[in-house]
């Protein structure tokens, strides 16, 4: 952090970037009303919305400011609200009104707007931006020049490699380049709109690699990233499940009529090809909010082997059993409830064999990285998760030492 209170942990909303920020998990009401929308199903308006903002921007944008641009009014003086609960009675910025991260926005800054639209899945992704004060004249210069860069590279990492960053020397960093840093943190990325259009000059960073991990094909069997029916859920959870509950959610819009939701618990083995490219595509996110996050391959088995414990929510959306033979009958046939499945959160396990492990040697199972998505967070998701890796850690050492 660049604020004096260094020792507080950041949260939501603090810092200029994360102000410009706004991260949109897409839920459909209906996949019957999806289907029949020509929109596409990362931005359908019959979607349910859950926003929210990142916590951490540093591995992506230095000082964590975007250069040259300033969140919009609205939102800056949210973050305004958001730094005055943040700091306290620190008499070292009593006088302070936004985070320190601000000063690196000149007085001149263009107003900046990124929202991230998230398949339920978070297998994908699509980048909007707006701009005001100056940020059309910006992206239309983008079009027909290309100044010269400064490149910095950053703790970022994809398989081994530096992941690069750009930052800008100039005093307004590019649009073209805002998305290369952005993608960095990011699942694979769809499209980009800039004031309402898809702008095809971007021209998307890959910070994936698919032919990597000889995903390809592999990916078929449980999540179609070509296959706009499934809304971007998954069609079946990841893994083995271990077990279901239920929790109450304030706002509910689907199936669960009592204001109940239905999470699933499972544990996936990294050396499952499906598994290694779903959480290659999804691991990224977590830069927004572990300050320390990296991509990892689980597929590797040099000196132990990785294991993922998944939390997805169930959701049951209703289809109509049709068939055109039917006619008439077909429009008073009851509805199926077809099970659909989003990513709430996960937690990897790295297992190595320790000689030292009292009070014999044997298999440890180290807790290695853990993130439950900002909507479900504060509901006991992760007490259950570690009870589950507790137990799982248990019933190892017994089935296999």
């Amino acid at each position: 952090m660049t604020d004096s209170n260094d020792n507080k942990d950041p949260v939501a909303g603090l810092s200029a970037a994360s102000a410009c920020i706004r991260m949109t998990l897409n839920q459909p009401l209906s996949k019957s009303k999806s289907e029949d929308s020509t929109s596409p199903a990362l931005d359908r308006p019959e979607c349910r919305r859950i926003e929210f903002r990142p916590v951490f921007t540093h591995q992506c944008f230095s000082n964590e400011c975007i250069s040259g641009w300033k969140p919009f009014p609205e939102a800056e003086e949210e973050s305004a609200k958001v730094y005055l609960g943040w700091k306290g009675d620190d008499d070292r910025v009593k006088s302070a009104r936004l985070h320190s991260s601000y000063k690196f926005c000149n007085t001149e800054s263009s107003r900046l707007d990124v929202q991230i639209l998230l398949s339920p899945s978070c297998h994908r992704c699509m980048i909007q931006i707006e701009t005001e004060n100056g940020g059309n004249d910006a992206v239309q210069k983008e079009k027909n020049d290309e100044p010269d860069k400064k490149r910095v590279r950053f703790t970022c990492s994809d398989g081994g490699s530096d992941a690069e960053v750009v930052d800008s020397g100039r005093k307004r960093l590019q649009i073209q380049d805002i998305v290369n840093n952005l993608s960095s943190a990011l699942p694979p990325v769809e499209a980009v709109r800039v004031n309402g259009k898809v702008e095809a000059y971007i021209v998307l960073s890959k910070n994936y690699n698919p032919a990597k991990l000889e995903v390809t094909q592999n990916m078929t069997k449980c999540i179609d990233l070509s296959n706009d029916k499934t809304n971007g859920y998954l069609t079946q959870p990841i893994g083995r499940v271990l077990h279901s509950y239920q929790v109450d959610i304030q706002d509910s819009t689907t199936a669960e009529e009592e204001g109940k939701a239905t999470f699933v618990l499972t544990m996936a083995h990294g050396s499952d090809p499906n598994v290694a490219a779903y959480h290659y595509f999804i691991q990224p996110l977590a830069r927004w909010f572990i300050e320390t996050a990296d991509d990892i391959d689980i597929s590797d088995e040099d000196g132990g082997f990785w294991t993922v414990l998944y939390l997805f929510r169930e959701h049951a959306m209703p289809e109509n059993k049709s068939n055109n033979n039917l006619g008439a009958d077909a429009a008073s046939s009851p509805s199926v409830a077809q099970k659909y499945y989003a990513l709430a959160g996960y937690t990897t396990l790295f297992h190595f064999h320790s000689p030292f492990r009292k009070p014999t040697p044997g298999i440890i199972v180290r807790v290695c990285q853990a993130l439950i998505l900002p909507p479900y967070q504060r509901a006991g998701h992760g007490s259950k998760m570690l009870h589950a890796v507790h137990r799982y850690a248990d019933t190892y050492v017994e089935e296999y030492e």
